[in-house]
């Protein structure tokens, strides 16, 4: 078989099915904001033909340019009958940026950096389809489109509107379009007689140091993995959306650390209602060097509800003042009393000492602003 030849104007679709256990996939990603990075599993039956050698087996070669293409995820709302899986919605959900791919025996491995959201412009009504259903249809290979066949294939770009994240939590625009993709996933369990789950949403809506408001966004914290960087001694709060289509009774959702680096302040509020926001509070510890750890939330187990139980993977980074401090304090007390005692030696003499003495105070307040306005 030929190596893979990618066009340009061509993504690679990721479709998860809105069938347990591939529903909490669907709920993660609801939560998790641009910059986290995700992952997925097939089987290789569900892989395009592009991604398969002659003799059926997954092709490491065409495997490996899926590395760095853009993706758009999308839910497909299906109904198991007999070994089918029939397909009623394409749901478009947000891009995506692949960042590996790896055969795993008969399993495709994907992981991916999430990105913009996909715009709707409005809410269905009862029983519609969704407003991007029928045009994301004509991209679907022709053999999947009423019935399950490929999960992973490419296709040209939709011409879909998106919306990049927001993370200060000053904007409604994200999270009214959010809100929407939630409320439409809520009503699938009265379009399907065994779709038997009610879903609780819940999504990340900003993560900010206390002190100073500033919004901390995904990034790499070490080789190979995102999360976000925070810093020992400093507070931060995180602020929560909640969206449920069915009524629920209130309910308690907790925070989880590793408490001898992440010491809780606010670990736990009462949900209420179809809509909510929820604030946690987190203090990290003064730990003696920089380390990954991580936190997760832990809602409870609600008979007839799913909810998402999503981990954030966290870099707790010293600050380099900290290492250095002391060091520079020795330095200007001992040039200090140099600088007096050269002082006194030379009764008469032009006060040079002295004025080398401020300066060298002078350039060790510079060096420890700088320093901390750094970190």
């Amino acid at each position: 078989m030929k190596g893979l030849m990618i066009d340009s104007d061509r993504i690679v679709f990721l479709l998860t099915s809105t069938q347990e256990p591939y529903l909490r996939d669907a709920l993660d990603l609801m939560f998790y904001p641009s910059g986290v990075e995700y992952r997925f599993r097939y089987d290789k039956k569900w892989l395009s033909p592009e991604l398969k050698s002659s003799d059926g087996r997954i092709s490491n070669e065409n495997v490996k340019k899926l590395v760095g293409m853009k993706a758009l995820l999308i839910f497909i709302l299906t109904e198991k009958k007999n070994d089918q899986y029939l397909i009623h919605e394409f749901l478009p959900i947000r891009e995506a940026t692949i960042h590996d791919a790896k055969p795993l025996g008969e399993f495709l491995w994907l992981s991916f950096i999430l990105g913009d959201w996909v715009v709707y412009h409005q809410e269905s009504l009862e029983g519609e389809v969704n407003e991007h259903n029928e045009a994301l249809k004509s991209h679907i290979p022709k053999n999947s489109r009423e019935v399950v066949k490929q999960l992973v294939f490419f296709a040209e770009k939709p011409d879909v509107e998106t919306i990049p994240e927001e993370f200060t939590g000053g904007s409604e625009d994200v999270l009214n379009n959010w809100t929407i993709i939630a409320g439409h996933m809520s009503r699938f369990s009265r379009v399907l007689t065994d779709f038997k789950q009610k879903l609780i949403f819940t999504k990340l809506v900003s993560l900010r140091e206390i002190d100073n408001n500033a919004p901390i966004c995904a990034k790499l914290i070490d080789s190979n993995q995102r999360g976000f960087e925070l810093k020992a001694g400093r507070s931060y709060s995180m602020d929560i959306a909640e969206y449920c289509g069915q009524k629920v009774e209130p309910f308690e959702i907790k925070i989880k650390t590793q408490e001898d680096k992440i010491a809780p302040i606010l670990d736990r509020v009462e949900v209420r209602g179809k809509y909510d926001r929820l604030q946690f509070m987190i203090n990290c510890k003064e730990v003696r060097d920089t380390c990954i750890s991580a936190l997760s939330l832990e809602p409870p187990v609600i008979e007839d509800y799913l909810i998402s139980k999503p981990m954030l993977q966290l870099k707790i980074k010293v600050s380099r003042w900290r290492n250095v401090w002391l060091p520079l304090l020795l330095f200007a007390f001992s040039t200090f009393i140099t600088s007096e005692q050269l002082l006194q030696s030379f009764v008469g003499q032009p006060i040079n000492y002295l004025l080398l003495g401020i300066s060298a105070l002078g350039t060790i307040g510079s060096t420890i602003s700088l320093l901390l306005l750094k970190t």
